[in-house]
């Protein structure tokens, strides 16, 4: 509990939508996450509760996603996650951009998942908390930017998708974390797209 206390919990709800073309990105901005990351990303679960499977995508800026399927939805949520680690350090103070496409597969209704990009360690200090609110089978692009509000040594970050709150199956594709350091102001970089742009660090 006290790992939250001090940590500024952003009211994000990331409503996914029909694909659109996103806005091209920013130059400068270094690769926090590997562009092999379906690879490296892990599922943290109880075991038989998920399971998750590279997928050929055609038609969009990537060839290739993760499909996840959970079966067995967990209490507390965040006992499911799938958690893809950093691979460059982080500073407090880079200003950084999330970008990732996703589209619900199953089941019809929404579901409410959540994402966090924290260290890896304790105290897990996050330097910025979202509610993912999936409501299409459409592949949606979103755009999460954020300052970081600690450091994150090489090794010691990971970005997390919790995905225990309900049984579903989901595709997530083309993630990209920049870190633009210093060199760039937050309204530089894309707006998030989020209702009101509720973000906040």
């Amino acid at each position: 509990m006290k790992n939250f206390l001090g940590v500024l919990l952003l009211g994000i709800s990331l409503q996914v939508a029909r694909a659109e073309a996103p806005p091209a990105l920013p130059e400068g901005g270094n690769p926090v996450v590997s562009a092999d990351w379906i690879k490296k990303a892990a599922l943290v679960q109880k075991a038989g509760q998920a399971t998750k499977e590279e997928i050929s995508v055609k038609g969009m800026p990537f060839t290739e996603a993760l499909s996840v399927n959970v079966t067995e939805a967990s209490e507390p949520a965040h006992r499911l996650s799938l958690q893809i680690p950093a691979h460059s350090p982080v500073v407090k103070g880079d200003i950084l951009l999330l970008r990732f496409w996703v589209r619900r597969v199953a089941p019809e209704a929404e579901v409410w998942n959540s994402l966090s990009f924290q260290k890896a360690t304790e105290p897990y200090d996050r330097s910025v908390t979202a509610t993912l609110k999936l409501t299409s089978s459409e592949w949606t692009c979103l755009d999460v930017p954020f300052v970081a509000r600690y450091d994150h040594p090489k090794g010691d970050a990971m970005l997390i998708l919790t995905l225990g709150s309900a049984v579903q199956t989901l595709e997530i594709g083309g993630i990209e974390l920049l870190n633009f350091g210093a060199d760039k102001k937050i309204d530089d970089l894309p707006p998030s797209t989020l209702p009101a742009n509720r973000i906040k660090n």
